[in-house]
């Protein structure tokens, strides 16, 4: 994993290429309500990858666009928005600051679609806009290292939150067997 510097594609066909490649994956990012809207280091919940248009056979360097997703005031000062986040806590837990997970992209469109979710990209001059991450379309049979580690949100305990509990599990099992749990 690698954040790019400002401007980290070429002036040329390639670049203008990566650049569309990037712009096409997002990795949508979720900072905790009191955080840094536009940071990766506070999440409340796991990353979430879309890989839909055409990543595994269209993106072999892995690159991707942050997307940073964040709870509006109407999430949490309207009638709608209150029975959509507690539809969402019903189906898929909470996140580390106390609001519900979200874990599908229609999930993501519809609260964005509805006003409760805002969702911003760093300016094109910053850094970290673009970043580096290749994704193992099959990460069996030894795509997991011995000596990796997961990159996973934590409670203050250390444990991971419980409706992400899978991610560890699915982890340990394909680093430990090279298959899933």
């Amino acid at each position: 994993m690698s954040d790019l510097a400002p401007k980290p594609f070429t002036a040329n066909k390639a670049g203008r290429q990566a650049l569309r490649l990037a712009e096409a994956s997002p990795v949508y990012v979720f900072p905790t309500r009191d955080g840094d809207p536009l940071g990766v280091n506070h999440n409340r919940q796991a990353d979430m990858v879309d890989t839909s248009h055409g990543y595994f056979s269209n993106n072999p360097l892995g690159l991707w666009v942050h997307v940073f997703v964040s709870y509006t005031d109407a999430a949490f000062n309207t009638q709608a928005g209150r029975e959509a986040l507690a539809d969402l806590a019903d189906r898929n837990g909470i996140a580390l600051d106390g609001t519900p997970i979200i874990a599908s992209l229609s999930e993501l469109e519809s609260l964005t679609e509805d006003g409760f979710v805002r969702q911003q990209k760093r300016p094109k001059t910053a850094v970290g806009r673009y970043f580096v991450c290749p994704v193992f379309k099959d990460p069996r049979d030894g795509g997991i290292a011995p000596d990796a580690f997961l990159a996973t949100v934590r409670q203050q305990d250390g444990s991971p939150l419980p409706a992400e509990q899978h991610f560890v599990d699915d982890f340990t099992s394909l680093q430990t067997t090279g298959d899933w749990s």
